[in-house]
């Protein structure tokens, strides 16, 4: 005997006469790429990396200059892993096929590696699908924002930044450059700040903001140290908005575990191998 919930075990044995270890529970999934509107490519790529199953998914759509910082957005995930999470972190870095930027996404990926995240949490767009390689379709773009939750934009300078207003339409967490004031104007205060350095000075015009993590007469060892408790405390302020945010809590519980997969796998595959007494 099958039914949806757990409660309701005792009522459905009563009413058919059986005991309740013949009750058995199966919940309903969803299709999830029908729920979220994803492209035929984006719900591939969220079957083939397993990205429902992630607590926190985090979407970083940029060309692969370093001004972008993309290395804090992979320290910053690496970071909340370690709450004992499962993240997965996607770069969409379109045009980015020639010189520096190849050397620069080498060396994000090295960074991934020692900061703890392995191939299949660290992705970049352009190595998931070869009709991606030098761009990502718009629609494929909104599908994997639609499956993200967290955003972070290190950027030293911007003149907007559509990504970031795309992300925040898409209800993720977003955590905005603190050093970089326009972000404050365009954006308002309901994000997270954090100190990146900036490509604007203090007194809002041409100069520099540079932020060292820990004093200035430390080794490099001590730095690296102090920067993962910075990038830490970060992870933190994101976990903390996605554990006590009631929607995004059940948006994180219900992508996880009423998939279709899941359900699949979890509940009704293992009632074909159950002998019943």
């Amino acid at each position: 005997y099958v039914f949806f919930n757990h409660f309701s075990i005792d009522r459905i044995a009563k009413n058919f006469n059986v005991l309740e270890d013949l009750v058995r529970v199966v919940h309903h999934p969803s299709d999830l790429s029908a729920v979220f509107g994803l492209s035929k490519t984006g719900a591939g790529v969220a079957n083939d990396k397993d990205l429902y199953s992630a607590d926190a998914v985090a979407i970083y759509p940029i060309r692969l200059d370093r001004g972008k910082q993309v290395e804090y957005v992979v320290k910053t995930m690496a970071m909340l892993k370690e709450f004992d999470i499962k993240v997965k972190v996607i770069i969409a870095d379109f045009h980015s096929t020639g010189g520096d930027k190849v050397t620069y996404r080498n060396d994000l990926k090295n960074i991934g590696i020692d900061w703890g995240l392995n191939a299949d949490e660290l992705l970049f767009t352009s190595d998931l699908r070869e009709e991606w390689e030098v761009e990502v379709p718009y629609e494929d773009l909104m599908s994997l924002y639609r499956l993200a939750n967290v955003f972070i934009i290190p950027s030293r300078s911007e003149s907007y930044s559509l990504i970031t207003q795309e992300a925040g339409l898409n209800k993720c967490v977003v955590v905005l450059n603190q050093d970089f004031a326009p972000f404050r104007d365009i954006f308002g205060p309901n994000a997270i700040f954090r100190q990146y350095s900036s490509n604007i000075g203090f007194d809002g015009g041409d100069g520099n903001i540079s932020t060292r993590y820990g004093p200035d007469n430390i080794s490099d060892e001590e730095r690296v140290n102090h920067e993962k408790i910075y990038h830490k405390e970060t992870a933190g302020m994101i976990l903390d908005q996605l554990r006590n945010s009631k929607n995004l809590a059940l948006s994180i519980f219900l992508r996880k575990y009423r998939n279709l997969d899941y359900v699949f796998k979890h509940e009704l595959e293992p009632l074909f191998m159950e002998e019943v007494k």
